[in-house]
């Protein structure tokens, strides 16, 4: 999967996020740039919020193709069950975008998915942790070296006390529900080295955020394969706007069978603050 596809969906349109630190059964795929087989990505996961549950169906294409954006996957079978046996399927609703009703996920169980294109069978598992909520946001104005306005935005939460504990934080200038399966600038976070202690993260918004705007803070609890897809995205983000001499493998994934991308389980604490 080339480097450039991972990122066409873009990152939040008119928000300037810059992320200060990395708070503290996958597999590595690496691909010939132009002589790539075209694989299925997935991009797909269950919430604890009341919403229509969605997964998003791609594949990908040599790094030199003028084919844009990636090619979109119609026609396949999905469903998603619950660790009691459930099934949902979900329906097509535009190409390569399938949906099921409005899901509530509940911290505790595990989630399947199931994918069936041209014959070919795909899966993955996603385990739900515990909902972790934020404790505060506080956001500080700021003014940069080259004299633009903008806000350091810090995040404060509590890691609970069992060890091995998973995060995703996101800030969005609308409402995270309308924006869940775009691409977003993240920070990661894990319990590592404060297990059972305060977590602080920050977030720069300095571009296009003005007095008066709602940043939404979304805090995901994520089982560990789902942190180690998003933690390998970040690395190919640094290997993008820094090239190193080798070029990186594509994101570690829990989807089986050759598969690319993710499916996730998320217990989402979702906060808001108006800037002053």
């Amino acid at each position: 999967m080339s480097i450039d596809r991972i990122f066409d969906r873009g990152r939040v349109p008119g928000l300037f996020l810059w992320a200060f630190v990395l708070c503290s059964c996958e597999k590595v795929v690496s691909v010939d740039l132009d002589q790539a087989e075209s694989l299925l990505v997935v991009q797909g996961a269950v919430t604890d919020q009341l919403a229509p549950m969605v997964v998003v169906l791609t594949r990908t294409r040599d790094y030199f193709s003028s084919q844009s954006p990636q090619p979109m996957v119609s026609h396949a079978m999905v469903i998603v069950s619950d660790d009691l046996g459930r099934p949902d399927t979900l329906l097509e609703k535009s190409a390569g975008t399938y949906m099921s009703g409005e899901v509530q996920g509940v911290p505790g169980r595990s989630y399947s998915l199931k994918v069936v294109v041209d014959g070919k069978e795909y899966s993955a598992v996603a385990s739900m942790p515990p909902k972790v909520t934020i404790d505060s946001i506080h956001a500080e104005p700021i003014v940069e070296f080259n004299g633009r306005n903008g806000y350091d935005i810090d995040i404060v939460f509590r890691d609970p006390p069992q060890p091995g504990n998973f995060y995703r934080l996101e800030v969005h200038t609308k409402v995270w529900l309308e924006e869940s399966f775009k691409w977003g600038q993240f920070i990661l976070a894990d319990d590592h080295l404060a297990n059972g202690g305060a977590l602080s993260c920050r977030f720069r918004a300095s571009k296009n955020v003005h007095p008066g705007d709602t940043l939404t803070v979304a805090l995901s609890s994520v089982d560990r394969s789902v942190y180690e897809y998003f933690r390998t995205v970040n690395d190919l983000i640094v290997s993008v706007e820094n090239p190193a001499p080798s070029f990186p493998g594509n994101p570690l994934t829990n989807v089986t069978n050759g598969g690319l991308g993710y499916f996730a389980a998320y217990a989402i604490d979702i906060k808001s603050i108006v800037l002053q």
